[in-house]
């Protein structure tokens, strides 16, 4: 789930659209570290390149 909710808000960013993401219990059982873990998944794992909107993985 984590990683397609990031794919998700990052193509958005790429098209130059808004991206909002809802979090609840219902999914992990623990919403903050939900949020927590996806803020991170982004600078973790991808590195935007400053040339072109495109992501290239690490």
């Amino acid at each position: 789930m984590r990683m397609e909710t990031v794919q998700l808000v990052r193509k958005a960013v790429i098209e130059g659209r808004s991206a909002y993401v809802l979090v609840n219990n219902r999914t992990e059982g623990n919403a903050p570290l939900t949020v927590q873990a996806l803020s991170e998944m982004p600078r973790s794992r991808y590195l935007w390149t400053t040339d072109s909107p495109q992501i290239m993985q690490i």
